[in-house]
């Protein structure tokens, strides 16, 4: 006499993975207290953006990005006018990036 035996084996995807448990990332606003300044002086710019270990980056056409963070102070060159562009990057702990820029008006 021969037994035969079947095994089954069954094959579950795990959908439960952490990126899909992860907050996506979501920058919403870019904004500075003041959109026109005085050569020379400053004015403080926000980022508003949610997700899982934010990072920014912060970069300017022209001036200074003082401090890091959300919040940074953007301080204008005495002697340049204009329109100068400022930039935020924001990543996120999955590599996820998005930017936004305004204008701050020298004058």
């Amino acid at each position: 006499m021969v037994l035969f035996s079947i095994v089954y084996i069954s094959c579950k995807k795990d959908n439960n993975n952490n990126n899909n448990n992860q907050t996506p990332l979501v920058f919403s606003e870019l904004i500075a207290d003041n959109d026109t300044i005085i050569g020379g002086t400053s004015t403080y710019v926000r980022a508003t953006a949610t997700g899982e270990g934010l990072t920014y980056q912060w970069q300017a056409t022209a001036g200074d990005i003082l401090g890091s963070g959300a919040v940074v102070q953007y301080a204008a060159p005495p002697c340049v006018t204009g329109a100068n562009q400022i930039t935020c990057t924001v990543k996120d702990s999955g590599n996820n990036t998005a930017s936004k820029t305004i204008t701050i008006v020298g004058i």
